[in-house]
């Protein structure tokens, strides 16, 4: 059942809230309420995941509508979200306000840098407007981080802080961290171990930053947690025709912190290729098996190759200085390359050379 609408302090709820994907030539009102949603594959901002298999209710955007769609998600291990998505919340508004939820694709993908989803939000709140027009529409930023989540490595640090920069760049003075997961949580030390790692979140990522406030709430899976969400007061900022017209890739900071994540995807990549290479020279028959495993130790080295090609790109994107320096050799500017490959098979090629190299050791 609906909450009554005395529960929220700006939003206006004029019968069952639903959630409508917004044609790609519609645009939207001029000031409306956008929200966009970040966070790590499978952190449960919305269904749009196959990293881990989340029921609908732990989906953000799906709990806001209170009918679910039934096959939202899939047993799958790589992120299907490869571009940004606008959502019309229909009989929802906000301060009499219009709500738009975006939807992003997954930080941390192995392969889309972070860099690359920041343009990609940049140019869809470009086309949510009419042309000609002077948006002076309202964005906040949710940030999805699963409270079940160990321990926050380095590569979620780096995450972390190119969404701090991100956000300064479009004159934000605050960020909205959602921690999900915790309806999977059932025994108290779970909860216990949880709240503590809420904490350490706390302390360890946000409070270091002086400048820039930071909100962490709790999300519950439900339609009440999440219109609460939507209903916070301190970390929205008015995104203007300035942010719009001058583009996220000239702010200096922006620019050193977004390279640094493109160049670590690269490293990886590179690390990979040699890992291929060798996996190459030590197969030394021709038995059926082993000609198999030559053909998707070859399909996998084209398309991390392909991967490379598209972080050469993003490099050159947010900072054609680092790549000067970095591959001096390189086509300025790198040609983005053709997708033809099929990213399901890339994993069932990884099970394979996996099992493969394990069955060698016994």
């Amino acid at each position: 059942m609906m909450a009554a609408h005395s529960q929220y302090h700006y939003l206006q709820v004029d019968g069952k809230v639903s959630v409508r994907p917004i044609p790609e030539n519609d645009t939207v009102s001029s000031n409306a309420w956008i929200y966009i949603v970040m966070g790590p594959t499978g952190s449960g901002k919305s269904s749009h995941t196959y990293f881990y298999h989340i029921p609908d209710q732990y989906q953000f955007i799906e709990s806001l509508a209170e009918k679910k769609k039934p096959t939202i998600s899939k047993d799958c291990l790589e992120s299907v979200t490869q571009e940004v998505v606008a959502y019309d919340v229909r009989s929802l508004k906000r301060s009499n306000q219009q709500v738009i939820i975006v939807d992003t694709p997954g930080f941390l993908d192995t392969k889309l840098s972070e860099s690359r989803i920041a343009k990609m939000i940049t140019n869809k709140l470009t086309t949510l407007f009419p042309p000609r027009s002077s948006p002076d529409a309202v964005v906040t930023i949710l940030y999805f981080q699963p409270v079940t989540d160990v321990r926050i490595g380095g590569a979620k640090r780096k995450a972390f802080s190119l969404l701090k920069v991100f956000a300064k760049t479009y004159n934000s003075i605050s960020i909205c961290i959602v921690t999900t997961m915790w309806n999977t949580l059932y025994s108290p030390r779970q909860i216990e171990q949880a709240n503590q790692r809420l904490e350490l979140l706390k302390s360890e990522i946000y409070e270091t930053s002086n400048e820039l406030s930071t909100t962490v709430l709790k999300f519950d899976f439900t339609q009440h947690s999440a219109l609460l969400i939507l209903d916070e007061d301190n970390f929205a900022f008015n995104i203007g025709p300035y942010s719009l017209s001058n583009g996220h890739t000239k702010h200096v900071q922006y620019q050193k912190v977004a390279a640094d994540h493109v160049l670590d995807r690269i490293n990886n990549i590179q690390r990979r290729l040699q890992i291929l290479a060798e996996d190459r020279e030590s197969i030394t028959g021709s038995s059926r098996t082993e000609r198999y495993l030559l053909r998707l130790i070859n399909q996998e080295e084209r398309e991390a190759k392909l991967a490379l090609r598209f972080f050469l790109c993003d490099l050159w994107d947010v900072n054609p200085q680092s790549f000067c320096e970095c591959f001096p050799d390189e086509m300025r500017p790198p040609r983005l390359p053709i997708v033809t490959s099929s990213i399901p098979e890339s994993v069932l090629r990884q099970r394979f050379v996996g099992w493969w190299k394990d069955s060698l050791r016994w």
